[in-house]
């Protein structure tokens, strides 16, 4: 039996979908929501899910900050080669999370945290 023949898909339905809001130092808004599009789990387990999910980021510059428009295509590595600040400070102005009925059973709910990056954590 292969792997995908091992699992089953999970009926979910989710109840609260919100943006989690952070604000850099040059106020910039950055907001992120994770987006579950499908929960499966072994045939026969309770409780050990693997969840497909989409990370939605959204970032609203000041019209301060905004520049010219680019006349030009700049490839993945040039905007890379570009960044003026790798470390920003930022504070955490709305922290939301996404809340799941599973196999009407469960209810979890995904909290973002922040560490190398924006994360997500099932707890239920």
């Amino acid at each position: 039996m292969s792997k995908s023949e091992e699992l089953e898909y999970v009926d979910f339905e989710v109840a609260k979908e919100d943006w989690t809001v952070f604000k850099l130092e040059d106020e910039t808004l950055l907001k992120s929501r994770f987006t579950v599009g499908a929960i499966l789990k072994k045939k026969g387990t309770v409780g050990e899910y693997n969840v497909n999910q989409n990370l939605f980021t959204v970032a609203i510059v000041p019209k301060n900050l905004w520049g010219p428009p680019a006349t030009q295509k700049y490839s993945r590595e040039d905007m890379f080669r570009s960044i003026e600040k790798e470390d920003v400070k930022f504070q955490c102005v709305s922290r939301h999370v996404e809340c799941l009925s599973i196999e009407r059973r469960f209810h979890g709910q995904y909290k973002t945290r922040v560490g190398d990056g924006i994360k997500n954590d099932l707890v239920y």
